[in-house]
């Protein structure tokens, strides 16, 4: 997960300065927010300030008490795969390092990964020399990273915490927005599916190559014209012959199954990558839509090779 740090040119004022003032914290008079994506809704304070942002595949809200001793940060950033036992909480500890914008002197104190799946971590730092500690609750499913922050003074922060959590647990996203917000179409003459806006993109002849921000993922779609050599192979050689034609990719087949929509489903096995591909033969043409992917990990990934792949409309538009 790499959040982009313009988010923070806009919550600079409003959680970064501080201040001395001793008023207690207002918890009271909750009200509804909603992210101006439509990606997320939480409840918070009245009297607190509010402040969100986004970019392509993040969106962002943060609300700060009237003294700026307390904080909420709501965050949600699309994600490609279910995160792993071995790098949830790099990932997720990251992120809040990120969104508390790098504390010099941040510290995580306690990490969970709970029976409901949420992720959780304990932190501690200083603002405004202030000593803060809180808590960060995240989630992998529905296509995004997401969840809330929550922190303050770590004197009374017990308290704090009980009163701060119903506006926590209040926290809800809504997936037709993530799917609605942090993709775009991609299309050519004989087909159309959808890809995040700012994934890295790559044209081949007759194929386009979409890379994830991380670079562990690839979706790859090509459409050509079934010439006399391709028509003598069955579907499952046609696809491996495109691979290496259009993106210079050796790969034999190792499963292939045919799906209900008349598609051809392959996967190709290699030493460190799986590539998953769907193929068919239509209006005279060869099309195809591939995931390149890390081999351990396709279980991960396929929630999200499923949605993109529902998106894919084939024929001449």
């Amino acid at each position: 997960m790499r959040i982009r740090i313009v988010l923070f040119s806009l919550l600079g004022l409003l959680l970064i300065a501080g201040c001395t003032n001793s008023s207690p914290i207002d918890t009271s008079n909750p009200v509804d927010f909603k992210h101006h994506t439509g990606v997320f809704t939480l409840q918070v304070p009245k009297s607190w300030k509010q402040a969100q942002d986004q970019v392509p595949t993040e969106s962002i809200a943060a609300f700060s008490d009237p003294t700026q001793h307390a904080e909420i940060i709501a965050y949600a950033g699309l994600l490609d795969h279910r995160l792993a036992d071995a790098e949830w909480f790099t990932t997720v500890s990251g992120l809040v390092g990120n969104l508390l914008n790098r504390p010099t002197d941040l510290q995580f104190t306690d990490n969970q990964h709970r029976t409901d799946g949420a992720f959780v971590v304990s932190f501690s730092f200083t603002r405004s020399d202030q000593k803060r500690v809180g808590q960060a609750i995240m989630h992998d499913t529905d296509l995004a990273l997401s969840g809330v922050i929550a922190d303050g003074p770590e004197q009374g922060w017990t308290d704090l915490a009980k009163a701060l959590q119903p506006y926590v647990d209040s926290f809800e996203l809504h997936p037709d927005f993530v799917q609605g917000t942090y993709f775009e179409p991609l299309q050519d003459t004989f087909y159309a599916v959808v890809v995040p806006p700012d994934w890295a993109r790559q044209k081949y002849p007759n194929g386009v190559g979409v890379k994830s921000r991380s670079g562990r993922m690839s979706i790859l779609t090509v459409q050509r014209s079934i010439s006399p050599t391709l028509q003598t192979l069955a579907l499952s050689d046609q696809a491996a012959a495109v691979l290496r034609q259009t993106f210079g990719i050796s790969a034999q087949a190792s499963a292939s199954e045919n799906l209900v929509d008349g598609r051809l489903k392959i996967t190709f096995d290699q030493p460190d990558h799986t590539i998953i591909g769907y193929v068919e033969n239509k209006d005279e043409m060869f099309i195809g839509l591939y995931f390149e992917l890390p081999a351990d990990q396709t279980d991960a990934y396929q929630p999200f090779i499923d949605f993109v792949y529902s998106t894919l409309v084939t024929g001449k538009s």
